[in-house]
């Protein structure tokens, strides 16, 4: 499974939102849209501060 499909179902579990996330990243609510939508790719920096901000655990990702 894609990682960006792992973190769309965690944030769909815990009810956060894009909005959310964006504003707890620092990362552009239009990027974070784009992501989650398969219109553009996620880099690793943005990973590491998505994995942040929800506490998520990268290694579930593997």
């Amino acid at each position: 499974m894609k990682v960006k499909y792992k973190l769309k179902q965690y944030m769909l579990e815990n009810n956060i939102t894009i909005y959310y996330l964006s504003k707890s990243t620092g990362i552009s609510y239009e990027l974070l849209r784009r992501v989650f939508n398969g219109n553009r790719t996620l880099p690793s920096d943005e990973l590491i501060k998505i994995a942040i901000a929800l506490d998520y655990d990268l290694n579930l990702l593997k």
